[in-house]
């Protein structure tokens, strides 16, 4: 069977609250990217997009205003809107909900979902429109939404488009290399399987018999016998998304190259290139055709390029200061702020109701920060400082030698700053921006962050992974490196001792000023370009496609919607304003506001009798930061009312509980929807609701197994499972349909999928394949469509498990510090740990790197580790020369999603006996050996922590348990510190031993510690 595709676009997992009120401040109405478009009427046009976003025009596009709508601020994605006249239009997103009006766009609502999961819409030449999306769904409706003729298309995969070369004539174009056609109006539907088993994408079809389709990634197809066979169309272009005609002979052909656009006027006999945008910053991902010389290009960051004379020019619609890319934004109060971008600054006093622009120096502006609203610092990519001390009105410039890239620029107050840009860039400056003092880091790695602390402190974050803090001006740098090697873009301290840095994929926090920083993770977690703390409870972190925002200092994070995408740089106020800027002019402001939301995001009742009734709960929270007043909770669909709300004022993080009841009138499935009324500006104010209405009695339909459950298999195999389905009624069962659905579908496969006639006690099988993608525990519906009156659509629960080992290896990078060289070699034992589900097997230990001669690895033997469990290997370095020594150790093992584990290996080796740990502790302490307890067959020693708080000799001896002395590890004098000794176990018979250190401080003073140290063989 072939995989299913899981969506039209790729769909965030949306499990977290959304709160605060965004205000687009350029470009406007706003700069989400946009996905469709239509015309009513030659004036009244439509344009739709990300969080929600529905615009509209009354003008012709001359002018444009956002409206309010249930999707608004989510991150729900608008795909596609359709009117079927000036009055009535539906628009759909790609997680299926529906928004339909009936007073022309002035109020839009959602309806209830049509039992598909309708992603896209097209309207057809008769009026009718039809939906269609992932799992094969195609529906029909001809009253706008309101009911739907739901088709059985017999695949899987998703349906990305729809044509009609004839009124009772359709082809679809669906997922891995297949069409679907139809010339009945939809009653039965044949697949035209084509040579090439990649996605198209889009069609359409300029009379009956031809038609142009894209296939991914750079096929554009064409049928002269109405779909029935396709050939390759041979075009020189790397990748196409989008086909559409005006007529027979004017067509446009989307690519997803920037400002590229493709124009026929033979009817695709040949195709010429059309500037859309001239500055290429636009990638387009529609064009609404009204007529051969009228088009509307829809695409990302708000781009809407109208032509009216068949593309010889174009006009961009909506108003902005700028397009440039911004690149930064420093807030001088919740009104006031600067904004960084591509060649000016802007400034606002007003929250961003107007702003005054001013060149810097006509470079392309980095970043930058506000000092007041009249001393502004920006840097450029050259190494260009600028400074402004009259708003603007001036600059001067300086060039810092190293003339890297500006990456970011901090100040910890109103002289004292730092910047740190590419090429290993870091300077200070004393004087608030007038001069600059370049400090050497050592390196030359990339920066990409700093946080200035004080005139001498400061810490920066670069690529690799590289974290490094100055306390004496930059006069010295220290290395604080998190364990990873990922880019880091964000460093932020909240205190001296407490930080975050984050980057691509990664953020991690340190509560010891970074000798250690512990990863830390989120719903959602992607690249992290800014991390912002208004205080040490409140922060926030700039993502990719949003904001995320803790009120706990970090314990956990949570998004607080999406406003925008292509996202730079973030300012926090105290009082909890936002000021953001990104790309194509992106400028937006964050007022706190009560925020709505509702879990679970869909209640289903499942079968309910009609002489009966049934009740289930959903929990409303004010995940916002201001009050917020529930006016109302309401239930749309047959059946469905509202029976008590526990609460309707919340305060901040409050929760109040709705119970909805289901008491169907009739048999049947119903789908309705569940809506809070309140003052919240943003927030998901509503959920759908599903049930199904059935006859008391009992259903013809009986399966065993009763539960079917595959259990746990191994990641990489598949296991099938014979479900018996028995017709216990007493008339001939048609059983139309079997299909997998569901939010783990994609893990189940079915053996047959075809219908079949089951006569009355009679019994037959439905082979269910479990066939897992990924490790964790999966859920799905295998539905059975037949005739039963009772029960039309047989619904039985499956599930199953897929287990997969998961290779960790702590610490990484395996640090040896100092090693003192042509002494003997220096062992440190890495921990490969298990944090799995399924035994893990390590196969192979190999160096490899600059220096792998000085390292040795002693593998461990060969045998399981079960989930949760280590063992310990122990590593080695010997330093023959003085300097830096590098390698790394892959280890291979039976997990196959990380099969060849590499750990960083690095050490110094250095003249002097170098075993101290930084630090004097307060006492003398002996801690527990490591491991514990110590297993021979895999570790060669034991490692001990030594504390001594002032000078003095030492002597670390481990007794066995008749009492007697077997190893002596370390005689001598040492100083106040922290020191590391490991004991050599090998010869040693299992059994419990003492390990006792004793003391003798320079004063006299004699002590003795002792630990337990249990060794198993």
């Amino acid at each position: 069977m072939k995989q299913l595709r899981l969506s039209l676009l790729l769909l965030l997992a949306y499990t977290v609250p959304v709160s605060a009120q965004w205000q687009w401040l350029n470009p406007l109405p706003e700069g989400n990217e946009f996905f469709d478009a239509t015309f009513a009427s030659p004036t009244a046009g439509w344009v739709v997009g990300g969080n929600g976003a529905i615009i509209q025009t009354k003008d012709g596009g001359v002018t444009w205003t956002s409206q309010n709508t249930p999707l608004r601020t989510t991150p729900f994605i608008c795909l596609s809107v359709v009117f079927v006249d000036a009055q009535t239009g539906l628009v759909s997103s790609n997680v299926g909900t529906l928004l339909r009006t009936s007073d022309g766009g002035a109020t839009w609502q959602r309806v209830p979902a049509p039992g598909a999961s309708i992603q896209k819409l097209r309207r057809a030449p008769d009026g009718s429109v039809w939906g269609f999306g992932s799992i094969g769904a195609l529906a029909r409706t001809t009253d706008a939404g309101l009911t739907w003729k739901i088709f059985a298309t017999g695949i899987t995969s998703v349906v990305f488009d729809v044509s009609f070369p004839e009124p009772l004539h359709i082809v679809a174009a669906c997922g891995s290399g297949t069409m679907l056609r139809s010339t009945d109006g939809g009653g039965t539907w044949l697949p035209v399987p084509l040579a090439v088993q990649t996605d198209v994408v889009s069609l359409d079809f300029v009379s009956a018999t031809h038609g142009f389709a894209v296939q991914r990634s750079a096929y554009l197809l064409r049928t002269t016998d109405g779909g029935a066979t396709w050939r390759d169309s041979t075009i020189g272009v790397n990748s196409v998304r989008a086909i559409r005609f005006a007529d027979a002979n004017t067509g446009w052909l989307l690519s997803n190259s920037a400002g590229t656009v493709f124009k026929t006027s033979d009817g695709g006999i040949t195709w010429r290139t059309v500037t859309v945008d001239p500055d290429a910053r636009y990638t387009f991902e529609n064009v609404h055709v009204r007529s051969p010389l009228l088009a509307l290009m829809v695409g990302d960051g708000g781009g809407m390029f109208q032509t009216t004379d068949g593309g010889a020019s174009w006009t961009q619609l909506g108003t902005a200061i700028t397009r440039a890319h911004m690149r930064a934004v420093s807030s001088v109060s919740d009104t006031s702020a600067w904004a960084f971008g591509d060649g000016a600054v802007f400034f606002t006093s007003d929250r961003g109701a107007s702003w005054s622009a001013n060149a810097a120096g006509g470079q392309p502006i980095h970043t930058g920060a506000a000092l007041s609203a009249t001393r502004i610092v920006a840097g450029g990519m050259q190494g260009q400082v600028y400074l402004s001390v009259n708003a603007g009105q001036s600059w001067t410039s300086s060039t810092l030698a190293s003339a890297g890239q500006v990456e970011q620029i901090a100040f910890a107050d109103a002289n004292n700053g730092w910047l740190a840009g590419n090429h290993g860039t870091v300077a200070r400056s004393g004087d608030g921006g007038a001069t600059w003092t370049f400090t050497d880091p050592g390196v030359t790695d990339d920066f990409h962050a700093v946080f200035a602390v004080s005139a001498t402190e400061a810490w920066i974050a670069g690529n690799g992974g590289r974290v490094m803090h100055t306390t004496d001006g930059g006069a010295n740098w220290t290395p604080r490196n998190p364990s990873t090697a990922s880019n880091l873009l964000a460093i932020h301290f909240t205190s001296a001792t407490d930080g975050w840095v984050g980057g691509q994929l990664v953020l991690y926090k340190t509560t010891n000023g970074g000798q250690t920083w512990s990863p830390k993770t989120m719903p959602g977690l992607d690249v992290i370009y800014k991390i912002n703390f208004s205080d040490p409870q409140n922060g926030f972190l700039l993502l990719s496609r949003g904001v995320a925002r803790t009120k706990d200092g970090g314990q956990s994070f949570y998004r607080t919607d999406y406003p925008s995408t292509g996202l730079r740089d973030l300012d926090a106020r105290a009082g909890g304003v936002l000021w953001l800027a990104g790309d194509f002019g992106t400028l937006q402001r964050y007022t706190p506001a009560p925020s709505v939301f509702i879990n679970p995001g869909m209640l289903n009742f499942g079968n309910v009798a009609t002489n009966k009734f049934k009740d289930l709960d959903m929990t409303i929270e004010n995940s916002g930061e201001r009050p917020m007043t529930i006016a109302n909770v309401t239930a749309l669909g047959a059946g469905f009312t509202v029976q008590s709300l526990s609460k309707n004022v919340l305060a901040p993080g409050e929760q109040a509980k709705a119970t909805i009841r289901f008491a169907p009138a009739d048999t049947g499935i119903v789908h309705g929807i569940a809506a809070v009324a309140s003052n919240a500006a943003t927030g998901v104010p509503s959920i759908e609701l599903f049930a199904r209405g059935v006859p008391p009695g009992t259903p013809a339909i009986l399966h065993s197994l009763a539960n079917p459950d595959f259990g746990k298999i191994k990641l990489g195999t598949i296991k099938a499972m014979n479900i018996r389905i028995t017709n216990r009624g007493g008339a001939l069962l048609s059983i139309r349909e079997e299909k997998i659905v569901g939010a783990d579908s994609l893990m189940f496969q079915l053996g047959r999928m075809s219908g079949f006639l089951l006569p009355a006690s009679q019994s037959d099988s439905i082979e269910v394949v479990f066939a897992p993608l990924r490790p964790g525990r999966f859920c799905a519906q295998l539905i059975i469509d037949s005739d039963d009156p009772v029960e039309p659509r047989y619904i039985i629960d499956i599930c199953g498990e897929a287990i997969n080992p998961k290779i960790v290896a702590v610490p990484s990078p395996l640090d040896f510090g100092w090693v003192k060289m042509d002494s003997a070699a220096k062992t440190l034992f890495l921990e490969v740990r298990n944090e799995g589900t399924d035994s893990l097997l390590t196969s192979k230990y190999q160096l490899s790197g600059a220096n792998a001669a000085a390292f040795s690895v002693i593998p461990p033997p060969v045998r399981p580790i079960a989930p949760g469990s280590s063992i310990f290997v122990p590593v080695s370095l010997k330093a023959t020369g003085y300097g830096p020594y590098t390698a790394s150790l892959l280890i291979e093992s039976s997990d196959i999603t990380n099969p060849g584990l590499v750990v960083p290996l690095q050490g110094n080796g250095t003249h002097t006996d170098v075993e101290r740990v930084e630090g004097v502790p307060s006492a003398m302490r002996l801690h527990e050996g490591y491991p514990q307890p110590a297993d021979a067959r895999v570790v060669t020693g034991v490692s001990y922590a030594i504390e001594l708080n002032e000078t003095a000799d030492i002597v670390l001896t481990l007794y066995d348990p008749l009492g007697r002395a077997v190893r002596t590890l370390s005689e001598g004098t040492r100083s106040a510190g922290m020191y590391r000794a490991a004991i050599p176990i090998d010869g040693l018979p299992g059994g419990l031993y003492i390990a006792e250190l004793r003391t003798l401080s320079q004063h006299g003073a004699a002590a003795t510690a002792r630990v337990k140290t249990l060794i198993i063989r």
